[in-house]
């Protein structure tokens, strides 16, 4: 049976909720001190395209984020020791279109768990807050709860990029989780 992937009917029903607020005043124009806070990092989306896959099968990641800081922000993808990222799989996208590839920032791993990090900047996403990005993991081990996290914080631009996540304290605090069962 065919998946059939729920990023479009997100971003409809996320549209429709971001045209409401906007109309009501809750966010964006109008005028009059509207709007998120400046530290406010933005939200983050995440789907993927299977949640039940066996050993050694590609599963792709959708993450989205919309509201993205102007002084763009670090997202940060938790993923289990059973999963590996594809080099070469990360494609940012724009109304579905591919707009740029652009591998990790960085790529750790500790005991438990390996974290993908990207630093984003306001000039990547669209109109300066929206960007969709596209990557493959790879299933190595059997796993009955593999959950793929996501995390979004404000980049600091006064710190370099390379010393600003650290393994051994990664600041991580899940915005949105997926979880999925692979098989041996």
């Amino acid at each position: 049976m065919k998946q059939v992937s729920t990023i479009p009917y997100l971003y409809l029903v996320l549209m429709v909720s971001v045209s409401l607020l906007c109309s009501c005043g809750g966010i964006g124009g109008g005028g009059g001190g509207g709007g998120l806070p400046e530290n406010y990092e933005g939200d983050v989306y995440l789907e993927i395209e299977r949640d039940h896959i066996d050993s050694g099968d590609l599963n792709k990641t959708s993450i989205e984020i919309v509201n993205l800081n102007r002084n763009g922000a670090i997202l940060k993808i938790k993923i289990p020791r059973s999963l590996n990222y594809v080099p070469n799989s990360s494609v940012f996208f724009e109304d579905r279109q591919e707009r740029f590839r652009r591998e990790p920032t960085v790529q750790a791993a500790n005991a438990t768990e390996r974290y993908i990090v990207y630093f984003l900047g306001a000039s990547d996403a669209i109109d300066g807050d929206y960007i969709s990005l596209t990557l493959t993991l790879r299933a190595v081990s059997s796993d009955e709860e593999a959950y793929i996290e996501v995390d979004l914080d404000n980049n600091d631009p006064a710190i370099l990029d390379s010393r600003e996540f650290k393994i051994e304290n990664p600041k991580f605090t899940a915005r949105h989780r997926r979880g999925m069962y692979i098989e041996p």
